[in-house]
């Protein structure tokens, strides 16, 4: 095995069990519950008319929040610890800290989304009836194992450049990019993740769960292929990463207590 990569792979190693704490584990449960508790809400109030549409939102939301607690604080967390230095003093060691703990936010993500997912596939099973639900929750799990690389790879970023402030940023991120930019009816839109993450969505599940007609929904917001979603879909984690590989390679973090 290549030398760097089995480093990486420690790193994510450490990392995912060092995340077994009481604190992070209990909201680690509210994100998971979360969806199939409202689910269940709306269901038993207004009914499932909705509910593809609804554990789609829902799950990307707390998808992007697991994802944001993890990959964020990737250079932060170093700082704030002061073990920055000795990353820093061992061969390669930047680059395993935000690879290692890029993948360990994968998997968290995989693991929050997967689970929620899962979990709001029982509610609609219980509400809905629906004879291919076993088809339903597979294309579920693929949006969220397509999902959580791009996000982690996208915080990762915004974690490397504002590393004492890299939640606040992920957090304007979300709101300002994923629930502004990307529902803009102009071009803008589709320079951003969920908007390419709603094409192959349609493209998965047909245009049946979405309130808004197909041809109505293209006039306002535009369309793209799914070749060109994919495409996209898959070179964003790409730059990103190698983005924040470069510029933790050779920016420097002031990680002294600036008091002193």
């Amino acid at each position: 095995m290549i030398p760097i990569v089995k480093k990486v792979l420690a790193t994510t190693r450490f990392e995912f069990v060092r995340s077994f704490t009481r604190q992070r584990i209990g909201i680690l449960g509210v994100l998971v519950a979360f969806p199939p508790a409202m689910l269940l809400v709306v269901s038993l109030i207004e009914g499932s008319q909705y509910s593809i549409l609804m554990t789609n939102v829902m799950v990307l939301f707390v998808g992007l929040l697991s994802l944001l607690l993890w990959a964020s604080p990737n250079v932060h967390g170093e700082l704030e610890a002061r073990s920055w230095a000795y990353v820093t003093s061992r061969r390669q060691g930047r680059f395993c800290i935000l690879f290692g703990k890029y993948l360990n936010a994968v998997l968290w993500g995989i693991i929050v989304g997967w689970t929620s997912i899962t979990l709001c596939s029982i509610v609609i099973y219980f509400f809905d009836r629906q004879p291919n639900l076993h088809k339903t929750w597979l294309l579920f799990s693929i949006m969220v194992f397509v999902a959580s690389p791009i996000y982690a790879a996208i915080f990762s970023l915004i974690g490397v450049i504002f590393s004492r402030r890299s939640m606040v940023f992920g957090a304007g991120y979300i709101i300002v990019g994923e629930m502004g930019f990307a529902w803009i009816p102009a071009n803008i839109n589709k320079v951003t993740g969920g908007f390419h993450l709603f094409s192959l969505s349609t493209y998965l599940f047909g245009w049946n769960w979405f309130p808004i007609p197909k041809q109505e929904f293209v006039t306002i917001y535009g369309s793209t292929s799914l070749v060109g979603s994919i495409s996209f879909l898959i070179a964003i984690p790409i730059v990103c990463l190698v983005l924040a590989a470069f510029i933790v390679r050779w920016r420097e973090y002031i990680h002294a207590d600036e008091s002193g």
